[in-house]
């Protein structure tokens, strides 16, 4: 029954792999709970089952379930197996897209990351590399692990990146940034006919299997400083520092590529100089 979903979700839907695989891996872990004689369902049944999930996940897990449990009942819909109506017996969870502050650092804890990097070592020079470019940029860890030697026009020191969607951009190269790739590949970078930028460092030296590893290798560097976090902190820490420079919105939405502005709203929450000067007026209007 398993196969038969998945390959509904590749041929029906149209889903990616690794899409493919999150689902299967979450229904795996609910239907034992929820049995696989379809034809037993009902509406009460699903929602005893949201509650039992609900109350071990947390809200971007929750989700996730409404999302799967969703997709397998119209599968199994689709063999003719339940109503589709069960399909509707949860509702979206709420969501608040702007209710939480990214996590950041401060700029001499972001220094200090990058400079924790052995760089007696190949493996160290490849790292700083990485955490350069995640702070100087703002890149994605999956943009990291995207670049290619191809990447870099190093004449009108630009990058191209391949954004999230498949988005492209050209990107201004920081001086930093270009030193530490150029060091890299002048002195750390495996021989290969591959043509990934970023290999691992052991043989047979091929590219990271996704970009985790390369989110992998940015909580290293924050754990060895005694901080919390992924490679995501480094996009965080930039955009808010851009905006206590005085940069608008507009402008931190441009470097960070976000398709919409409403995007980057949620920096705004962290930019406290703005909100100082919303707040003197109100606070001397009370005098």
């Amino acid at each position: 029954m398993l196969l038969r979903y998945r390959a509904w979700l590749i041929d029906q839907k149209g889903l990616k792999p690794r899409t493919v695989y999150f689902y299967l891996l979450d229904v795996m872990n609910w239907l034992p709970e929820l049995g696989e004689d379809a034809a037993s369902y009902s509406a009460k049944s699903i929602r005893d089952l949201a509650l039992s999930q609900f109350a071990k996940r947390r809200a971007n897990m929750q989700s996730r379930f409404v999302r799967s449990i969703r997709s397998y009942l119209l599968f199994r819909a689709s063999e003719g197996h339940c109503s589709p109506a069960l399909a509707n017996a949860l509702v979206s969870r709420p969501s608040y897209r702007l209710s939480t502050v990214p996590r950041r650092l401060n700029v001499d804890d972001v220094r200090r990351v990058i400079d924790s990097c052995d760089l007696s070592t190949i493996r160290g020079i490849r790292d700083r590399a990485i955490l350069t470019l995640l702070a100087e940029l703002g890149l994605r860890a999956t943009e990291v692990w995207r670049l290619r030697l191809g990447s870099f026009n190093w004449v009108e020191a630009k990058v191209s990146i391949e954004g999230k969607g498949g988005r492209g951009a050209v990107v201004p190269l920081t001086q930093r940034a270009g030193d530490a790739v150029l060091d890299y590949l002048e002195k750390a970078r495996p021989s290969s006919t591959l043509d990934a930028l970023f290999l691992r460092m052991r043989c047979p030296h091929t590219q990271p299997a996704n970009a985790a590893e390369i989110s992998t290798i940015a909580r290293a560097a924050l754990s060895r400083c005694g901080l919390d976090g992924a490679s995501h902190v480094f996009r965080h820490t930039l955009a808010t520092e851009l905006l206590r420079d005085g940069r608008s919105l507009e402008d931190v939405a441009t470097v960070l590529r976000h398709k919409s502005v409403a995007t980057t709203m949620i920096y705004a929450k962290v930019n406290e100089p703005m909100l100082k000067r919303l707040a003197e007026p109100w606070m001397g209007d009370q005098s």
